[in-house]
């Protein structure tokens, strides 16, 4: 599983703020005072706006490619990690054909354990995120930032 990020351009607006606009997400826009401020606020409002969609089961879009998005003015923003792996184990699901029901027949937990999985406020044991992992036949790299 690759690390999730989206695409977003930061530029000043007529205010002189510094202006935030995903690209794959149309409804997560924000502002900053700076740089630094701006992407601390874009990774705000994309958690929230895609901790929303997890929740009320809506579509998640998938990140573009970095290979497709090549701009100075474009920051690439993870959402929290909490959300992240939500989306990750529901766009592999989804890339394997595999319904709610399915996937959890395969591993042998309950529906709604995996259904909780694709929740922002997911906080599967490293035993089931092994057990779904192999059932989706996906890779799983831990990395911190030391």
């Amino acid at each position: 599983m690759n690390k999730v990020f989206y695409p977003c351009k930061i530029e000043k607006d007529e205010y002189g703020d510094l202006a935030v606009q995903f690209l794959d997400v149309e409804e997560a826009f924000t502002d900053g005072d700076d740089l630094e401020d701006a992407k601390k606020n874009a990774k705000e409002v994309l958690s929230g706006v895609l901790g929303y969609k997890l929740d009320k089961g809506h579509s998640i879009p998938t990140p573009s490619s970095h290979s497709l998005v090549n701009n100075k003015n474009i920051f690439w923003i993870s959402p929290d990690p909490n959300i992240a792996l939500a989306i990750q184990l529901r766009l592999s699901r989804e890339k394997a054909n595999l319904t709610l029901r399915a996937l959890s027949d395969k591993i042998g937990i309950s529906y709604q354990s995996v259904q909780r999985l694709e929740k922002s406020n997911c906080n599967p044991s490293l035993k089931t995120i092994s057990k779904v992992v192999r059932a989706l036949g996906i890779e799983v790299n831990l990395s911190f930032g030391l």
